[in-house]
């Protein structure tokens, strides 16, 4: 099984949102257990899924395989839905395990302060549920990431899958040369990032 360990840096400040409101913010950044921000593996599969489907044509003929991400007909059927039969395992993005560590032999105040720091909070037009308009002079607050923050993730081929070594390099190459985007607040110019190869190894 083969694994590529990879690096998302954001060149741009980022909103990787939980649904979740506290402390007057009507949307936080998604944070786990001990406050550190993530990127659900769902959500990265989702996205190369959009890329991958964006440049299927600048394929080589006889490479178009949607089932790398499952079936499409089976996206309809819920998040997990698709694992199955799909080629690739998308772990979660997370802060590097060294400045993680890092952080947590920090005072807990100390902690606190840097977690925080990590997003701050910017006003947007209220939008009302039920019309999708903007309600008039009424803001909600959302909590964004800044640029520069750094996660690591992984992707995992399937023992069970056909495809080739070629393949998988070229469709790794493709997906992380034209994938840039991700999180919400895209079409207001978050959510940029690069994207660096950092380990492509075999494992048993």
């Amino acid at each position: 099984m083969n694994k590529i360990e990879y690096k998302i840096k954001f060149t741009s400040d980022w909103a990787i949102l939980s649904g979740k409101s506290a402390g007057g913010i009507d949307n936080r950044l998604l944070r786990d257990e001990n406050g550190f921000p993530y990127i659900p593996g769902k959500t990265i599969k989702g996205v190369f899924r959009e890329g991958y489907e964006e440049i299927e044509e600048m394929l080589p003929e006889g490479f178009k395989k949607l089932e790398f991400f499952g079936k499409i007909k089976e996206r309809e059927k819920g998040d997990n839905a698709d694992k199955e039969d799909s080629i690739f395992i998308f772990s979660n993005a997370e802060l590097p395990k060294d400045l993680k560590e890092e952080i947590n032999s920090l005072k807990p105040q100390d902690k606190a302060f840097v977690l925080n720091e990590i997003g701050y909070v910017i006003p947007r037009n209220r939008i009302d549920d039920e019309t999708n308009m903007a309600e008039e002079k009424a803001l909600a607050f959302f909590e964004v990431g800044r640029k520069g923050i750094e996660f690591i993730a992984s992707i995992v081929k399937k023992d069970n899958s056909d495809i080739t070594p070629d393949e998988e390099k070229l469709f790794i190459e493709y997906l992380f040369k034209y994938v840039r985007r991700i999180g919400a607040l895209r079409t207001r110019g978050k959510g940029k990032f690069e994207i660096e190869v950092i380990n492509n190894k075999s494992t048993n």
